[in-house]
């Protein structure tokens, strides 16, 4: 997740050039969750992407483990801040949502 940014500016910054909008409060469907979740999505394995604290949790398929990483403070000072309404130009709106799911492409 380095290549998002340093601090908690520089990862919204990131994540609004890559199109991304999330529903603050919402471990499946905040800006963090629906980004790492593009990342993903390439791997056949993994089913679902959720930020639930201080950690990303990546559940895979088949009965396999989980995969729990921890956040850095920087991701985690991203995540409270986008929750507390700090970055509203991240915040999906109702009228937004078929639209952004269909467009959401992670970065090579």
């Amino acid at each position: 997740m380095e290549e998002l940014g340093a601090t908690h500016n520089a990862i919204a910054e990131s994540l609004a050039k890559h199109g991304v909008r999330g529903i603050p409060g919402s471990h499946e469907q905040c800006a963090l969750a629906r980004y790492l979740r593009a990342v993903v999505s390439a791997d056949p394995e993994a089913v679902a992407v959720s930020v639930p604290g201080p950690t990303v949790h990546v559940q895979l398929n088949k009965g396999r483990p989980s995969v729990r990483v921890r956040l850095s403070s920087e991701v985690r000072a991203f995540v409270q801040a986008f929750d507390a309404g700090l970055f509203p130009d991240l915040v999906e709106h109702p009228s937004s949502r078929s639209t952004e799911e269909s467009t959401l492409e992670p970065s090579a």
